[in-house]
């Protein structure tokens, strides 16, 4: 199963009393778990996709549009950020959307200020 462009495997114990999951974050950040029914697995799973997908409380997804070649996107706000960076790497591409994030954050909390302080005097 995908979830968020990230890959997720499932799978039922030997001996058929649980569930195992794992979260393909990256080509070398892998999340597991283990869960009692199928139901709990995928929502563990996805909860934990969710969380390795977000940065500074704001969720971005990251797919691979075809080799070597990534499509990203993150909402701050009613703003709505996308693009495309090439590297063979998805850490890559999540490490720059992350200093994206960053630096619209950092822009938005000069604005706010601005707003409060009102017009600079002349």
């Amino acid at each position: 199963m995908h979830y968020k462009g990230v890959k997720c495997e499932l799978s039922q114990t030997a001996n058929r009393a649980g569930w195992t999951w794992v979260a393909h974050i990256s080509a070398t950040n892998q999340v597991r778990g283990f869960s009692t029914s199928e139901q709990t697995a995928i929502h563990a799973a996805k909860r934990a996709i969710a969380k390795a997908m977000q940065h500074r409380g704001v969720e971005f997804t990251v797919a691979l549009i075809e080799r070597g070649l990534w499509k990203w996107e993150f909402r701050i706000g009613d703003k709505v950020k996308t693009g495309k960076t090439k590297t063979m790497f998805k850490e890559m591409v999540a490490w720059r959307v992350r200093i994206f994030i960053n630096r619209e954050l950092r822009k938005q909390a000069r604005q706010d200020v601005a707003e409060l302080s009102g017009p600079v005097p002349s």
